[in-house]
């Protein structure tokens, strides 16, 4: 059995790049004005981060182990349901 060191190093020069271009991704998701931490989220509708914890089930989010992403146009649309006239 040969292997093939040069392609075995290149591989993972892809792989490597490919891991960076997805790190970057996601901190250019978290960085932008779409997409927030639980601790952003509630700073943004100006709640307790224990109250949006409590309605999270409520709203459209990302969930990673103790991460939760929310989309700011999903905390739009929930906030304005409660919208009093």
């Amino acid at each position: 059995m040969n292997v093939d060191f040069s392609k075995m190093q290149s591989d993972i020069e892809g792989l490597i790049k490919k891991v960076d271009d997805l790190t970057q991704n996601i901190k250019m998701m978290l960085g932008s004005d779409g997409y927030m931490s639980l601790v952003k989220g509630a700073e943004y509708l100006d709640i307790s981060q224990s109250t949006l914890r409590r309605y999270k089930n409520e709203i459209p989010h990302f969930q990673r182990d103790r991460l939760i992403i929310f989309k700011k146009s999903d905390l739009d649309t929930w906030i304005v349901r409660y919208q009093i006239k």
